[in-house]
């Protein structure tokens, strides 16, 4: 798939997308319903979005277009409400957290989306054991150069949002000794970590043309780095952060890169 242009959008705009961890009472395993919980509250939603993440474990919320993070915090309590009613209907759970203590990847069914089940053909096993949960923090540029530039000032900070946001210490019923493990699951993927150094947007374009002829990706989406331009959102995308285990944190961590980006 080729590169779409840059979409123009207000700069410093926020989008906020958390993956929260769809449980099951009263032993609070991971339960494989996000298809059904979507179905329930799709005609619900106001404002943001909700949405399938990789496997039916996961459920992301994600806000509109905002200016600060007041109206993020707006959106995301209208929908949590909803969601946290539909999954009352149901006898399940929503919460955050980076990984989820005990669950078992061999578990884990990956939703009934093209382009998950071409990454779980690539992949294997390693698309089932990224069920780990992060929050993804977009801000808006006015042009492809000016989002490069954002994206090589955000990085030097990247340690500080991993740090600031840390809330994954348990993943598969053992104590990692990490405050902050889930980073490491992306390590098996390619493409992981910085991305690499280009000085504007056509050396981008560049870069891309050149992974999509040599590396198994077919869209910017396949790329894991700790954060990517997204041009049809017009945004730089920080994706380094494990989700809070509560909304304000998840709005402030926003807030944090806002400003930082300012």
């Amino acid at each position: 798939m080729p590169l779409p242009d840059f979409h123009v959008s207000e700069p410093f705009t926020l989008g906020i997308e958390l993956e929260m961890q769809v449980v099951n009472p009263p032993g609070y395993d991971l339960s494989q319903d996000s298809s059904m919980l979507i179905d329930a509250v799709k005609n619900e939603i106001t404002a943001g979005e909700v949405k399938h993440d990789i496997t039916e474990s996961m459920l992301e919320l994600a806000t509109d277009v905002c200016r600060d993070i007041n109206q993020a915090a707006g959106q995301f309590s209208a929908m949590q409400k909803v969601v946290l009613q539909a999954a009352a209907d149901h006898h399940l759970e929503i919460c955050g957290g980076g990984t989820h203590p005990f669950q078992k990847w061999q578990r884990q069914e990956v939703c009934e989306n093209e382009r998950y089940q071409r990454t779980l053909e690539n992949f294997g096993y390693l698309i089932q054991q990224a069920t780990v949960f992060g929050q993804h923090v977009h801000v808006g540029c006015a042009s492809g150069d000016d989002a490069i530039y954002l994206l090589h000032g955000l990085s030097r900070f990247v340690p500080h949002f991993i740090a600031l946001s840390a809330a994954s210490p348990y993943m598969q019923g053992t104590d990692t000794r990490f405050a902050s493990s889930r980073p490491n699951i992306f390590s098996a993927f390619p493409d992981n970590g910085p991305m690499p150094w280009v000085s504007n947007w056509q050396q981008f374009e560049a870069l891309f043309r050149c992974l999509s002829y040599t590396t198994m990706i077919d869209s910017i989406k396949d790329l894991h780095w700790d954060i990517r331009p997204s041009p049809h959102f017009g945004t730089v995308e920080v994706r380094v952060m494990d989700t809070p285990l509560t909304l304000s944190h998840a709005v402030n961590m926003a807030g944090l890169i806002q400003a930082t980006a300012h």
